[in-house]
């Protein structure tokens, strides 16, 4: 089974493809998909969009894992940034996007939350970024730690191949 896990954003979409056999899981492909930040929003979704288009026209994909949408903070434990509901709301379009672009061609989508993700490729549901990154370079026997937007979608993917080996998958 192909699997291709989606981190969806506006300017910086993660994406993973994998193989999954049963708990087995084998690296195939991942990536940034990008747009430029002055395009409006709807333009950077299109742009991400036909990406994405493309992926599915490249590969034969069995599923698509998608991160679930969950509650910005307003402003970050581990920093000051802040961040601004508008860009939830761009992420969620972003997820939509990606989930009609699958299921417009019959293929099954599915989501997971964030945490969720990260117990099940590092067993912690708050790891940070480079935890997550590189358990998925160990475990996909990866020479080099992926990029953290396609580290996030590659962990999406094996989350989903995990769930589905162990019959709790349940389409969005």
């Amino acid at each position: 089974m192909i699997i291709l896990g989606i981190d969806p954003a506006s300017v910086r979409c993660g994406y993973g493809l994998i193989r999954a056999d049963g708990l087995r899981v084998s690296y195939v492909e991942a990536g940034v998909l990008t747009a430029p930040e002055s395009w409006t929003k709807y333009a950077r979704l299109a742009e991400i969009g036909k990406e994405i288009v493309a992926i599915l026209g490249e590969h034969v994909v069995d599923a698509v894992a998608i991160e679930a949408g969950f509650i910005v903070p307003f402003r970050r434990k581990d920093s000051n940034e802040v961040y601004s509901q508008q860009g939830a709301l761009v992420s969620a379009a972003a997820r939509g996007m990606a989930g009609y672009i699958a299921a417009s061609r019959g293929i099954q989508v599915f989501e997971y939350a964030p945490a969720a993700v990260k117990k099940c490729v590092t067993g912690e549901g708050n790891a940070d970024k480079a935890q997550v990154a590189r358990a998925i370079q160990l475990r996909l026997g990866m020479k080099a730690e992926p990029a953290p937007d396609a580290a996030d979608a590659l962990s999406i993917a094996v989350c989903h191949a995990m769930q589905a080996a162990i019959g709790r998958r349940k389409a969005a």
